[in-house]
């Protein structure tokens, strides 16, 4: 049995299919006609993995700074370049914003725990070929987990969050 295409399936279908552009795509569908039989479902199914964003593979675990402010959060946006092969071959950008004190120097800290970790990630993919790509890793730090942060606006190429609190 086919999954029903909602509009939020279509959307994440062509988010997918048009990843490499930086063109936004606001579509209106009026209606939605499922794909009829496994055959049919597995086509589109292999053709939203032929055009996919990098994703994480291999990561080594992010430490809390020892010095840190435990009461304050800080999120750290490390923009990396991911070349064919899933390997890290450019830091392009460091930012970072929140209410820890010395949340300026978590990001060049948490930028050399990933590169000395030497974290890798399943390539980004255009027409079934591995490409290259830039990613975002967004590191959030709270002081305990479930802390509210207020809410984070990522870019497209933000892969999953990653939340790191101190250990008990």
């Amino acid at each position: 049995m086919s999954r029903p295409w909602t509009l939020e399936r279509i959307n994440v279908v062509l988010r997918t299919l048009f990843a490499c552009t930086l063109i936004t795509v606001n579509v209106l569908v009026v209606a939605a006609t499922p794909l009829r039989g496994a055959a049919d479902e597995a086509f589109a199914e292999a053709q939203l993995l032929e055009n996919s964003s990098a994703q994480y593979r291999e990561m080594k675990p992010i430490d809390y700074p020892d010095v840190a402010d435990r009461t304050g959060y800080c999120v750290v946006l490390v923009r990396l370049l991911i070349d064919s092969k899933g390997a890290i071959s450019d830091l392009l950008a460091l930012t970072s914003e929140g209410s820890a004190a010395n949340c300026e120097s978590w990001s060049a800290r948490t930028a050399r725990s990933i590169m000395a970790g030497q974290w890798t990630f399943e390539p980004a993919h255009q027409m079934g070929r591995p490409v290259p790509s830039e990613v975002v890793i967004p590191v959030v730090f709270v002081p305990r987990l479930g802390d509210a942060v207020r809410p984070l606006h990522l870019p497209r190429s933000a892969l999953d969050v990653i939340f790191v609190s101190p250990k008990a």
